[in-house]
């Protein structure tokens, strides 16, 4: 990938900043003209630094603009790169990138940058699926497991594999170049403690990964949120069939509680989960505890933001679980017009991304269902892909581990029978070729492809 490229880190909707991404070995070379051209100071520094000038975009119009400049391979892909941040007006962005294109610079595909980072060394194979993981996360839960593979849990892992593996392998092969009684100082006990720590290791990440899979297959939750007496438990009842103890008075529900959505109108499965009211002032001391507890924040995939349609903005609460968010107006029987105050203040909080709907009482909980299903489906699915990424990730990983540790298991064999050490190379020669695969070294560009292809542009 010698050519030049460049993404928009940032929605193309109105914003504070946009942020435009450049790179490619040859950048800076390739920006020589673009800041002749644009730029009234002329060319940046290249250099690892943060430099503000004035740009030309738009006629004779100067807009003020920052570069954040990283100098390969030390970057994040591993070549020249260059940030553009500018005021996030999407005219003035779409300048940017069709003024770079002028110069040569094309559009990133999806996943290109990330797929730059894997191609120069700088992320393992694993570590670039885990980028399309956090990507994708909808969870705290999620979000935590592809930052722990992100920063290197199974390629650091299998670094020490190799590094055992390799020093065994060493061992082996000067063994065999020396001819019988001039080896000394070749030790058998050595390359036995090399090949079973590789083995140790080995089952340690089996575990993690079957562990890792096995979370992956837990029930989609949709957290009840919200102020009290906004009819969370009168809808965690109708839902699921268990029943709630409802009162006028606020902070009745002090617990969380979590049980099974009970719906002939879907064929897959959810678990609700009534979280006691938070926002206004707390009814008392039990009150104020229950609204610090946060552990089951990280347990669901969709916050169901609950509010009456009488709510004040001031009875919002102040912090919302990081996940994303369905604000559900209870009492639509009510018939109660949402204030367009109301309205606004949500649109500020949750942007582009905000989403709602109205429930009605008890005795259209069949209709209140239904409805309620076709607005959560769309972040089902999306949850969905993820899952459905990381399964496919760790049935990878555990059938690479499973290869590399038949493997070694074989040149344990081996050396405890006293075995040919031709035979016991040739084991470890295998287990270290299954390795490489796994972290990308050996891995098909169909392959890559496939990975590369599911992730958005810019990343």
């Amino acid at each position: 990938m010698k050519h030049s490229v460049f993404a928009v880190a940032t929605p193309l909707t109105p914003a504070v900043r946009g942020v435009v991404r450049c790179s490619g070995h040859l950048l800076f070379d390739d920006l020589l003209p673009w800041f002749a051209k644009y730029a009234d100071q002329g060319a940046l520094l290249f250099e690892r630094s943060v430099q503000n000038f004035s740009c030309r975009l738009l006629g004779g119009v100067d807009v003020t603009m920052t570069a954040l400049v990283f100098c390969g391979p030390n970057s994040a892909t591993g070549e020249n790169v260059i940030e553009f941040h500018l005021p996030g007006n999407p005219v003035l962005v779409q300048a940017l990138e069709n003024s770079l294109a002028e110069f040569g610079l094309s559009p990133a595909e999806p996943g290109e940058f990330t797929r730059r980072a894997f191609l120069n060394g700088r992320l393992d194979l694993s570590q670039a699926e885990a980028v399309l993981e956090l990507v994708q996360s909808r969870s705290v839960d999620s979000a935590r497991a592809a930052t722990q593979l992100l920063c290197g849990g199974l390629g650091a892992q299998m670094s020490a594999v190799r590094d055992e593996l390799l020093a065994s392998l060493v061992e082996l092969e000067a063994a065999l170049d020396f001819e019988e009684g001039d080896s000394q100082d070749l030790l058998p006990t050595e390359i036995s403690n090399h090949v079973g720590q590789a083995q140790n290791i080995l089952s340690n990440a089996q575990i993690g990964q079957k562990n890792r899979t096995l979370n992956s297959s837990a029930r989609f939750g949709c957290l009840l949120y919200g102020p009290p007496n906004a009819g969370k438990s009168t809808l965690f009842e109708y839902l699921t069939g268990v029943p709630s103890l409802i009162s006028e008075q606020a902070g009745t529900t002090r617990d969380y509680r979590r049980a099974e959505w009970i719906s002939s109108a879907s064929d897959f499965q959810l678990d609700v989960i009534d979280f006691p009211g938070l926002g206004g002032t707390p009814v008392d001391e039990r009150d104020a505890s229950a609204r610090k507890v946060v552990a089951d924040f990280k347990q669901a995939d969709l916050c169901l933001f609950c509010l009456h349609p009488n709510s004040a903005i001031s009875d919002l609460p102040l912090e919302i679980p990081d996940m994303p968010v369905l604000v559900v107006f209870t009492h639509a029987d009510l018939k109660i017009p949402i204030s367009l105050d109301l309205q606004e203040a949500l649109r500020h909080r949750f942007g582009e991304n905000y989403r709602e709907i109205s429930v009605g009482k008890a005795d259209e909980s069949a209709a209140v269902a239904t409805n309620l299903l076709q607005a959560i489906l769309p972040f089902f699915e999306e949850a969905e892909q993820l899952i459905a990424q990381r399964i496919r990730n760790g049935e990878r990983y555990q059938e690479a581990l499973s290869k590399a540790s038949c493997s070694v298991t074989e040149a344990q064999r081996w050396l405890e029978s006293g075995g040919q050490q031709d035979l016991v190379a040739a084991e470890i020669r295998n287990a270290l070729d299954v390795l490489a695969e796994l972290v990308g070294e050996m891995t098909p560009d169909d392959v890559l492809d496939r990975l590369f292809s599911a992730f958005c542009v810019g990343k």
